[in-house]
């Protein structure tokens, strides 16, 4: 029976039996109707599952998890207890296996597999398609074009501009940012913070503003209020393209005005700083790398073949770095701070050390006091570590591929990591907050990375970037608690330091925080 005969028959069989549907669906109950709708949703999602599995027969796919619930899947083990459920998972599954997340199935990986997902290179696993187009949809924002100077130029420039050795070039600047934000946000005090997390991102904005702009935007409000907005704006649609039919999600984009707001601040404010520097470096009024920031790095980039950006890719430029390096720095910045609220052993600890150190150099943050605050570098040690998603990475495969165990997943699925169980190797017992531990000796340094602090990546995905992120980090820390006395304005809740969104993702905590003068 060809596929026109097929068609032919099944309109003949529904015009035959329409009557008695109707009839039956006027007689019918509520709790009838609902039963029927359940049974049919149930039985699409059967098939939709028997057909995804005889699509990818020809691949080694790993064993998918038992107990999947129609259309929320695993959702909701990864919601109420993530930690047991994935402990139960490796027990039974081994380092990889198939979950069944927010309407769509994603490989695991944990162990050396994991390992092995995040040194892969990005052509085959690529964290841009991932995260950033199918988690964030970042490219309903940019185009092509940016994603290639974010993914090419962006990790050569800031590997050079943020080197460890040119930190010394940026403390004093840094320093004066956040004396000068915090002026700005918290000169009438008490203050009370009403949300952390956007009162630390504001803070941030001042210094990526100063540092990766220059001089000339470094106190424009209307800038710095773009960094410190951008990825909220990002991040709150997500929920919105979770639920949408991909088809839907194109007529909403002129709906929402914030994403366009921040590339029309970029336009007015950045674009003629981009515009006066190339005149001078034209007219000889400046030389080729006398100014030490991202903005002079993207205006002198070349390609080999001697093309340089245009002015609408070098804005486009400055608000995707704006999107990568408040939210990261902002976000383990708010950690610190709730994990010092939480542990006044640790707090009073760190600012014993602060108070000794400076007092040795005339109270002054810089690169000699810096080194010598050990602590402060355990202790980042422990937030960078104890502060990564529990499902992490987030790469897309772009073609068939085999993980070492011989496992394999189809072109587009996503492979999520175990990162929070690679660092602790197992978290079957709920998290407390004894596991803040920096008071144990150690040597390595919050940037250096390994299997016990994979935060900021592994091989040659590391992040360029992490150097300058503790830099920054570290300053706004020693500033607020030489000068300030940060509290919970309700201390008689309990709060987690870090907060776990759908049980996966590690979140700041947004509870308000107090600020005083500290005597």
């Amino acid at each position: 029976m060809d596929f026109s005969t097929l068609i032919s028959k099944s309109i003949d069989l529904l015009n035959q039996h329409a009557p008695q549907a109707v009839q039956l669906y006027n007689r019918a109950t509520p709790t009838d109707l609902i039963v029927v709708g359940a049974a049919t949703l149930l039985t699409l999602y059967n098939i939709t599952s028997m057909i995804n599995k005889s699509k990818y027969s020809h691949l080694n796919m790993p064993r998918k998890v038992a107990y999947s619930l129609p259309l929320v899947g695993h959702t909701l083990y990864m919601t109420f207890n993530a930690n047991r459920f994935l402990d139960w998972c490796v027990a039974n599954y081994g380092d990889t296996f198939d979950l069944d997340i927010l309407g769509k199935t994603i490989t695991v990986a944990g162990g050396k597999i994991a390992e092995q997902v995040m040194k892969e290179d990005g052509h085959v696993l690529s964290l841009e398609h991932g995260v950033l187009t199918e988690t964030l949809h970042v490219n309903y924002v940019f185009n092509k074009d940016t994603f290639f100077l974010g993914f090419t130029a962006n990790p050569a420039i800031i590997k050079l501009l943020l080197a460890p050795s040119k930190m010394p070039n940026f403390t004093s600047r840094i320093v004066e940012s956040v004396n000068y934000g915090l002026s700005q946000i918290a000169s009438d005090l008490p203050l009370n913070v009403e949300n952390t997390p956007v009162f630390l991102q504001e803070l941030v904005a001042f210094i990526s503003v100063r540092i990766l702009i220059g001089e000339e935007v470094a106190k424009n409000r209307e800038v710095i209020d773009t960094f410190a907005q951008f990825t909220n704006d990002i991040t709150r649609n997500v929920p919105l393209w979770q639920v949408l039919p991909e088809f839907l999600h194109k007529p909403m984009l002129p709906y929402l005005q914030s994403l366009n707001r921040h590339k029309v601040c970029m336009d007015t404010h950045v674009d003629p700083v981009v515009e006066k520097r190339r005149k001078m470096l034209r007219d000889g009024e400046l030389e080729r790398g006398s100014k030490c920031d991202y903005l002079q790095e993207l205006i002198e980039y070349q390609y080999p073949d001697g093309k340089t950006f245009t002015n609408k890719e070098i804005t486009d430029g400055v608000l995707l770095i704006a999107f990568a390096s408040v939210h990261t720095t902002s976000q383990n910045l708010s950690f610190g701070l709730f994990w010092l609220l939480c542990r006044p052993d640790v707090c009073d600890q760190l600012r014993q050390e602060i108070d000794q150190v400076l007092a040795r150099h005339n109270d002054k943050i810089n690169d000699e006091s810096l080194k010598e605050m050990v602590f402060l570098d355990r202790f980042l040690r422990q937030v960078l570590r104890l502060g990564v998603d529990k499902l992490a990475t987030g790469k897309m495969a772009m073609e068939d591929y085999t993980f070492m165990n011989g496992y394999q997943i189809p072109k587009g699925r996503l492979v999520q990591s175990l990162s929070r169980r690679i660092m602790f190797d197992s978290y079957t017992v709920d998290s407390t907050l004894d596991e803040m531990d920096p008071f144990t000796e150690t040597k390595r340094e919050a940037t250096q990375t390994g299997r016990d602090n994979i935060a900021f990546g592994l091989g040659k995905h590391m992040c360029p970037g992490r150097f300058f992120a503790i830099h920054e980090i570290k300053i706004v820390l020693i500033t607020l608690l030489k000068h300030y006395n940060v509290e919970l304005r309700d201390k008689s809740k309990p709060v987690d330091p870090v907060v776990y969104a759908l049980g996966m993702f590690a979140t700041p905590n947004e509870n308000p925080i107090v600020i005083t003068a500290r005597k």
